[in-house]
């Protein structure tokens, strides 16, 4: 099942008595747990048959006693067990899930880490629920962002989502802490200007990741070492591990670009994995700047420039130079 699928069954009261929700990607486990934490029950039932704990504390014992308590002045018991892939005992679960108590709904969040499927728990499990919540890829963010706008009501268009994909990254829950912030001062209902997301996220209009890409790809050397010099000044709004996956991303299409440049717009956007013919442009330019040899030796630079950044074959050089020599031998 998907995320959306089971918050709609829950939404319809639809529920089942085990919830295994695991996976790298906490977005989705987070507002499943938060609807299920505050909806399940009541508010003034939530005092007496709701209980949360965390794995670290627990055995599958006190988690299977818990559960065979009845509740009081309601028709159900909620146990929420966080970071269950600390629970030493967790799969010793596995009777109980073949025969859970009808009246108790488990919900075990295993976060971080996918769940051993091969394990007893995981087959006994086949009639519950059994969320893996997997991170997305870079070219299904624009996507995701669109359709969560579009779920708060919020304009933007798939210039804007790729921009706030590039610079954000694939941190959902920040994606939409930053869509509802705007949603919240803009009014919902509203289309939002390129300008009014450049100034509530923070996302400087000459000195960004943005125009340092575009500064390279027009081997542009003077603004390409101003936008550099910045960054160097001010490296707690532009951390070189941010700038460095920018540009590798950056530039791997291009190489994408460069394999694929005799065909049209619409075939190279989708090999791109852009939402929006928009950028094809800008990638071409690239394709037509830097010959592909050149492109695969400057994806190599940037993952140098990453592992030195993290202090791997690097005993003197800050971020600022680190970037500097990178953009150098970009366009040298």
């Amino acid at each position: 099942m998907t995320h959306e699928q089971i918050l709609n069954d829950l939404k319809a009261g639809k529920f089942k008595n085990v919830y295994l929700l695991h996976g790298d990607e906490p977005y989705f486990i987070d507002t499943l747990v938060s609807w299920m934490e505050h909806h399940l029950l009541s508010e003034d039932a939530q005092a007496f048959n709701q209980t949360v704990v965390y794995g670290k504390d627990v055995d599958h014992r006190a988690i299977i006693d818990e559960a065979r308590q009845f509740p009081l002045m309601s028709d159900r018991r909620v146990i929420i067990v966080r970071e269950a892939q600390e629970m030493k005992t967790l799969k010793d679960l596995a009777d109980y899930a073949k025969k859970p108590v009808p009246h108790t709904i488990l919900v075990l969040v295993h976060k971080h880490k996918s769940f051993d499927k091969r394990l007893a728990l995981a087959k006994a499990l086949a009639d519950q629920v059994v969320f893996e919540s997997k991170k997305l890829y870079d070219n299904q963010l624009p996507s995701w962002i669109l359709g969560y706008a579009k779920s708060i009501q919020l304009g933007i268009d798939d210039k804007m989502a790729q921009i706030l994909a590039d610079y954000l990254g694939n941190d959902l829950s920040k994606i939409a802490n930053e869509l509802d912030k705007l949603a919240l001062s803009q009014g919902r209902g509203v289309k939002i200007s390129l300008e009014v997301i450049q100034d509530q996220i923070g996302i400087s209009k000459e000195f960004n990741v943005f125009e340092l890409q575009k500064a390279l790809g027009e081997k542009n050397k003077a603004k390409a070492f101003l936008i550099a010099k910045y960054f160097a000044d001010n490296p707690k709004e532009n951390p070189i591990q941010v700038t460095v996956l920018n540009l590798f991303n950056y530039f791997q299409k291009a190489m994408v670009a460069a394999q694929y440049q005799a065909e049209g717009d619409m075939v190279l956007q989708k090999k791109l994995g852009l939402t929006t013919s928009f950028f094809v442009k800008d990638y071409r330019v690239v394709a037509r700047n830097f010959p592909l040899k050149k492109i695969r030796e400057i994806l190599v630079d940037i993952r140098r420039a990453d592992v030195e950044s993290k202090g791997v074959n690097n005993r003197s050089k800050n971020d600022g130079q680190l970037l500097t020599e990178l953009v150098y031998g970009i366009l040298n």
